[in-house]
């Protein structure tokens, strides 16, 4: 079984012996999800110049990094990044806490091109995580950035990673499956924003599979909508704007309502999010406030 101590001192040890001087960090989650998560998320390596004054080392006390923290710049929760993690986690149903998040390579640098001593920091990454995964055993892993699709490749003994167009130039995701675990490398998010991009959405499909688009279930009612100082009550939602329904107002980005209905699904907390394109046109644009529906159906 794995022991999260020797675990850390695995880390502290290879950190000190290498020639990286900035610190590090494994995971953005709680350190139980190293004995069991469905879905594990894994960086590169941690970003910055320095440790920041209450962010955990081995592993998060509660909650998530990409919920919980406040990074450089921005306040809690609300960096680019992050965001974007968010709803990745969102799009696959899972609390970010539940997630397996951390990095490949523990070891902080401004960049990846300033890491030092690369070969050896990935190995040692390697040996790393396939403890972690080992213990964990996730039938999804996430990782972001090029650079550790080889490694994570060769981890999981999956042979070929198939290339798809995200919508973004000539930026690819890829994806393979070793008949038990499904890998998907995305590029880096803080740079590439393709999570809820409705450019991005055919991509993320077939890179995913049918784990996408879990967060939002089927039901049949929909709830109140608040528009403006108003509220208006939607029946089962038209299939474009105001076309068949024609006294609804068009729903825009920023409105707050709540949706138990078509392919919008329950969701268990407030949420702010994409709603995942061909579901109702008019409701596929933008960015838009979710509210819980307070019993799943």
């Amino acid at each position: 079984m794995l022991d999260p101590k020797q675990l850390e001192q695995a880390v502290k040890d290879a950190y000190l012996a290498s020639e990286n001087e900035m610190g590090w960090r494994l995971l953005a989650s709680p350190q139980n999800v190293l004995f069991g998560a469905d879905v594990a998320f894994i960086g590169m390596n941690p970003g910055g110049v320095e440790e920041i004054s209450g962010h955990g080392e081995f592993a998060m006390a509660r909650g998530s990094a990409y919920v919980d923290e406040v990074w450089p710049g921005w306040a809690k929760g609300a960096s680019p990044l992050q965001i974007q993690v968010r709803k990745l986690f969102h799009y696959l149903d899972q609390s970010p806490e539940d997630v397996l998040a951390g990095n490949f390579v523990p070891f902080r640098s401004p960049n990846w091109a300033s890491l030092k001593d690369k070969r050896a920091s990935l190995g040692f990454g390697e040996t790393l995580w396939q403890r972690i995964l080992g213990s964990a055993k996730p039938k999804l892993i996430v990782g972001m950035g090029g650079p550790i699709a080889g490694p994570l490749s060769q981890l999981l003994d999956i042979r070929h990673l198939e290339a798809v167009d995200v919508g973004w130039g000539n930026v690819k995701g890829r994806f393979g499956s070793n008949g038990t675990t499904r890998l998907v490398i995305l590029p880096h998010l803080s740079r590439f924003a393709i999570i809820g991009r409705r450019e991005s959405a055919q991509g993320l499909e077939v890179l995913f599979g049918p784990t996408w688009g879990r967060g939002f279930r089927s039901c049949d009612v929909a709830g109140p909508i608040r528009w403006g100082k108003t509220s208006r009550h939607l029946t089962p939602p038209p299939s474009s704007p105001n076309r068949h329904h024609p006294q609804q107002p068009r729903i825009r980005p920023g409105l707050c309502y709540c949706l138990r209905g078509h392919r919008f699904g329950h969701l268990r907390t407030s949420v702010e999010g994409p709603i995942p394109p061909g579901t109702c046109g008019h409701l596929s644009r933008g960015l838009y406030q979710w509210r819980a529906n307070p019993r799943p159906t």
